[in-house]
């Protein structure tokens, strides 16, 4: 049994050529579970070789528009494929976001398909469950628990651990600041996926209000290897950058902290834990 971590998306909110936005496929002894859907995903699990209709878990991390834009391409792609159910996980205000985007916003267009005979089963029966900090799910093959963590999301943001039955771990930290408790968290992982949104190059370009707010809610490389150290973490992948950053500086920054080299996130990367 292993834990395979595919990033699918290592990008930010801003449009980058290189980077999807925002989105992990972690793949438990052959459960799939997409962590975030920017937009992007579904291009990037095609691009993958993966089957969006194979993926029946989705979780969201929080509703910030970079990590959820993309749901309705993901659900609608898995539907066409012949996913018949969709198990979605999120913070407050994600069954409101299924029920926007699928029975309102784009209502009139699934209707117009029911009407031609496809089945409804996994697209207008979507089962939404809401995120607690404590355990997520639970399944024969591995467990899943929450952290809510730092950010200005709309609502609540939350870090996740996935562990399978042979202690094998991978924490993914969404977006959030410095985060101590994080590091308690991420304890002894396998991998630890951790944000790193505010580069050096990119932040001394913003204006100074804008700058601060990006400060109060991202971490920088450097900050981000902290929390690997602290925590043990036996690999550090970064992720969720901004466009046109040096990647071989926000290594060497993050590789400081940490005490050994760590990994830039790049889309369709793949990690075995």
């Amino acid at each position: 049994m292993a834990i395979q971590v595919t990033l699918l998306g290592t990008g930010g909110p801003r449009p980058d050529p290189r980077r999807a936005q925002p989105a992990v496929l972690v793949e438990v002894d052959g459960e799939r579970y997409l962590v975030d859907c920017g937009d992007g995903t579904t291009r990037r699990l095609l691009d993958a070789g993966i089957d969006p209709g194979s993926v029946r878990t989705l979780i969201l991390t929080h509703l910030h528009i970079d990590h959820c834009i993309g749901v309705a391409g993901f659900v609608y792609a898995g539907w066409f494929a012949g996913r018949d159910s969709l198990r979605l996980f999120g913070p407050t205000g994600s069954e409101e976001l299924a029920q926007d985007l699928l029975h309102r916003a784009y209502g009139p267009d699934a209707q117009a398909r029911l009407a031609t005979g496809r089945p409804a089963a996994g697209l207008t029966d979507i089962a939404a469950a809401m995120i607690q900090p404590g355990p997520v799910l639970e399944s024969s093959r591995c467990s899943i628990t929450a952290l809510r963590v730092p950010h200005n999301a709309p609502t609540e943001t939350y870090a996740l651990r996935f562990e399978d039955r042979s202690s094998r771990s991978v924490v993914i930290s969404s977006d959030t600041t410095y985060c101590e408790p994080l590091a308690d968290f991420a304890r002894g992982a396998d991998i630890l996926v951790h944000e790193a949104y505010v580069t050096s190059d990119n932040w001394g370009k913003e204006r100074p209000g804008f700058r601060d707010m990006l400060r109060s809610v991202h971490v920088t490389p450097a900050e981000a290897g902290s929390i690997g150290r602290m925590a043990g973490a036996r690999r550090l992948v970064l992720t969720h950058f901004p466009p046109i950053m040096d990647d071989a500086a926000v290594a060497e920054e993050a590789s400081r902290t940490f005490g050994q080299a760590v990994t830039v996130g790049q889309d369709l990367m793949s990690f075995e834990a």
